[in-house]
């Protein structure tokens, strides 16, 4: 079993940890001021967090227990931290984990974990009226699962989300979310998005080929890219997806930053059992030419209609 200790705040321990993470060059823009409040209030999500590090590894049901308090813990937050402390926070607990024993379980539940705690973190900053929050998942030397999981803003707020460094899953069955990749989405791309409506998912990166079809039920939402190639890969891992639930556009960023409509996908109207794929003609290269041949010889019939536009 790992022995962790937290110190008080007037240690050096977690004091020194947050003075440390928070601390700015004077040249840097972005800067934290670390008040008592919201050192207490980094404090106790630490210590939340780094419970489920304390669990007996060797126990039985481990995997089990750790689930278990979790979600217990993750339903029971309430801290409210600001845009700049949920950074915080998350360098804090990335720091934790990797210095952590290695251990083959703990690790498989980690990357999950963390997403899950960031999200709630998120949720109830922005309930309280913050918004326009920055994470950057380059602090932990795995892959991050599910960030934005279940996040919901509204029509009138949505929820903004910047993210540098790489992700796996996102926006899964959330609401009016706004979501900035600077990195790239790494396996999951069938999670891309999942059970989502009125979400917009922006990759400056790349994501998995062969990963299977893309936005599965995800509706009413946008997928944009300023990469050339990951728009190829956007509009290709269309075909083959099941059209029911699904309703959603992809969308080029040019150098200028205007937006462009490249493909529509949604139900078609006459046959609810197919789907209706709108491509724009001046994209339609972008398209693999294994797709293209397919769409030539009339291969997707029985699952869509394309039509260029």
């Amino acid at each position: 079993m790992a022995i962790f200790h937290i110190k008080g705040l007037n240690d050096d321990g977690l004091d020194d940890l947050v003075r440390r993470h928070t601390a700015r060059r004077p040249d840097e823009k972005k800067k934290i001021v670390a008040d008592s409040s919201s050192h207490l209030a980094l404090k106790e999500v630490l210590e939340k967090f780094c419970l489920l590090l304390k669990l007996d590894r060797n126990s039985f049901f481990y995997e089990d227990r750790f689930r278990e308090l979790r979600d217990r813990t993750i339903t029971e937050l309430t801290e409210v931290l600001t845009p700049a402390e949920i950074e915080v926070a998350l360098q804090l607990i990335c720091y934790q984990i990797e210095n952590e024993p290695k251990n083959e379980t703990l690790a498989k539940l980690i990357p999950e974990t963390v997403g899950a705690f960031i999200t709630k973190f998120i949720q109830i900053s922005y309930n309280a009226g913050n918004n326009n929050f920055y994470l950057n998942t380059k602090c932990y030397s795995q892959k991050i699962h599910d960030i934005g999981c279940h996040l919901n803003g509204t029509e009138e707020r949505y929820v903004k989300v910047k993210i540098d460094g790489d992700v796996q899953g996102l926006c899964k069955r959330s609401s009016y979310c706004e979501f900035e990749i600077n990195e790239n989405i790494v396996r999951d791309l069938q999670g891309l998005g999942f059970k989502s409506r009125k979400c917009a998912i922006t990759i400056n990166g790349t994501f998995p080929v062969d990963e299977g079809i893309l936005g599965i039920n995800i509706s009413e939402s946008r997928l944009k890219t300023k990469n050339e190639e990951t728009l190829r890969q956007l509009m290709s891992h269309t075909f083959g997806l099941n059209p029911k639930g699904c309703n959603y556009q992809i969308l080029f960023i040019k150098p200028n930053e205007q937006e462009e409509l490249v493909l529509k996908f949604e139900v078609c109207e006459s046959d609810n059992c197919k789907a209706q794929i709108d491509i724009n003609k001046e994209y339609y290269k972008f398209i693999e030419p294994s797709i293209q041949r397919k769409i030539d010889i009339g291969h997707y019939d029985l699952i869509c209609n394309v039509n260029l536009f």
